[in-house]
């Protein structure tokens, strides 16, 4: 069967910037701690998955700014601006076209929704693995797509039935359950009142957020209906959006060479 592999790209990159120390320079100056950590998690998937194909998708910068319209504090806890992380991105994209990965960056949209719509393309035709930290992309879930997640130095796939055992409700009420929950990670708030355990229950017991709406005595949802259905529609990726890309076979010996190998192939080291 076809396999997808979608790399949520603006995710690694964050993760590597953070995650690698930033004594990680070349003699040159260069700093390339996200860019070891961007292809060291990209072997490392790779090699769990073995992809017949593999997308990377970047946020551009412009992608959001319809849904900050609609939602001013989204997104506004996170200010990257000063650090050198952007600044690591061309070589990263280099190393890409270097190894035949494509990667998506679409100015018009936000990277979650272009994930999203490669991923309910390409689970017609095989399954797909989203690798990310994203926990928004578990809504997605169905029998022939998994997201993956990094714990600890190793990779956890959230399959539909894992996602069951894991949470006790069906991925279709995830969303449900963060509209009530809120994401902190996008700063979008939840219902005040209403943490992780409270939601699961209403969602367990109710179900879809208009049947809580309707049942629910909890004087929390009664006050914040509003708040609630914006949230579902705010928060739901987007997955019908005709977005353009063209399937490379990627070379799969170049995704496995050390990032050292590949720094001195694109001429960045003597």
């Amino acid at each position: 069967m076809n396999k997808l592999l979608i790399v949520d790209g603006h995710n690694y990159l964050y993760r590597s910037y953070f995650g690698v120390p930033s004594s990680a320079k070349l003699k040159n100056g260069l700093q390339v701690n996200a860019f070891y950590g961007f292809l060291s998690s990209l072997r490392k998937v790779y090699e769990y998955v073995k992809p017949s194909n593999i997308i990377v998708v970047f946020d551009s910068e412009t992608g959001v700014s319809e849904k900050v319209k609609s939602h001013t504090n989204y997104k506004q806890n996170r200010d990257y601006s000063e650090t050198g992380m952007f600044k690591q991105l061309p070589v990263i994209k280099q190393a890409l076209e270097f190894m035949n990965i494509i990667y998506v960056e679409d100015s018009g949209y936000e990277g979650d929704d272009v994930i999203g719509s490669i991923t309910k393309k390409g689970s017609k035709s095989g399954e797909v693995y989203i690798s990310s930290q994203d926990n928004d992309f578990l809504q997605l879930i169905d029998k022939n797509i998994s997201v993956l997640f990094s714990k600890k130095g190793d990779i956890l796939t959230y399959s539909l039935s894992y996602f069951k055992k894991e949470w006790g409700i069906d991925t279709s009420l995830y969303l449900d359950y963060l509209s009530l929950k809120g994401d902190p990670s996008d700063n979008i708030l939840g219902v005040k009142g209403i943490g992780k355990k409270t939601a699961l229950k209403l969602v367990s017991k109710y179900g879809d957020i208009e049947n809580i709406l309707c049942n629910s005595k909890n004087r929390y949802i009664l006050e914040n209906k509003s708040l609630i259905r914006k949230n579902k529609t705010f928060l739901k990726i987007n997955c019908d959006l005709d977005i353009r890309y063209k399937l490379k076979e990627f070379d799969a010996e170049k995704v496995l060479l050390n990032s050292n190998e590949i720094l001195k192939i694109l001429k960045y080291t003597d």
